[in-house]
């Protein structure tokens, strides 16, 4: 069960950084003036962002189950 809690913190972690990539887009497209390809980078790592809570939310429900099993 600890291998299957630590894959998604894992994902968490990578859905994380995907989402500090998408604002780093939003921030570019922004300052080019294109507002509508920085409100799909925006709405994307705010998907990323809810990703990453339920990976995380996934991993503390393995250890519950782990340490309800000991």
């Amino acid at each position: 069960m600890e291998a299957r809690a630590e894959r998604h913190r894992h994902a968490a972690q990578t859905h994380d950084e995907s989402a500090g990539r998408h604002e780093e887009a939003a921030t570019f497209w922004s300052e080019r003036g294109d507002a509508a390809r920085a409100d799909i980078e925006r709405r994307s790592a705010e998907l990323e962002r809810a990703a990453a809570a339920l990976e995380r939310d996934r991993a503390d429900l393995e250890d519950q189950d782990a340490a309800n099993r000991r």
